[in-house]
């Protein structure tokens, strides 16, 4: 969904119009970022926007603007830091990226460093051997 994304801005949009787009689309991670820190936000009631902003944190890290990438690395540090993930979550917000991964044609590198950014985040969570596997 990233890559569609940047087709159409690349196309439809000015460099101008990009940038500040960027910058809006960071500013608002980061808001999320410190939601996401804010004690009464960890409550049982908001587990469902917690999931969907982090899936949008595991997201944000094939996409091509580094700055987006750097915040919403960030984001994802926190949330690991604060608490166990649940594995159906990071389930569904790793399957995207390695579903990309198993055809050869959808190889890209803003997708690769995606990968290798979530292996950085989680290397504690995936088993030893998968990377032997990945190869």
């Amino acid at each position: 969904a990233e890559a569609d994304e940047t087709v159409w801005a690349v196309k439809l949009m000015s460099p101008k119009v990009l940038t500040s787009l960027n910058r809006l689309r960071t500013a608002c991670i980061e808001i999320l970022c410190t939601t996401m820190a804010w004690a009464d936000f960890r409550t049982q009631s908001h587990n469902e926007l917690r999931a969907k902003i982090i899936s949008m944190f595991f997201k944000s890290l094939t996409c091509r603007a580094p700055e987006i990438v750097t915040v919403a690395k960030e984001g994802l540090r926190q949330v690991i830091n604060q608490q166990r993930m649940p594995k159906e979550l990071l389930q569904s917000s790793l399957r995207p990226i390695l579903v990309n991964l198993a055809h050869t044609k959808n190889l890209n590198m803003p997708l690769l460093q995606g990968l290798a950014r979530l292996l950085e985040l989680l290397s504690n969570w995936f088993n030893v051997t998968l990377g032997g596997k990945l190869l």
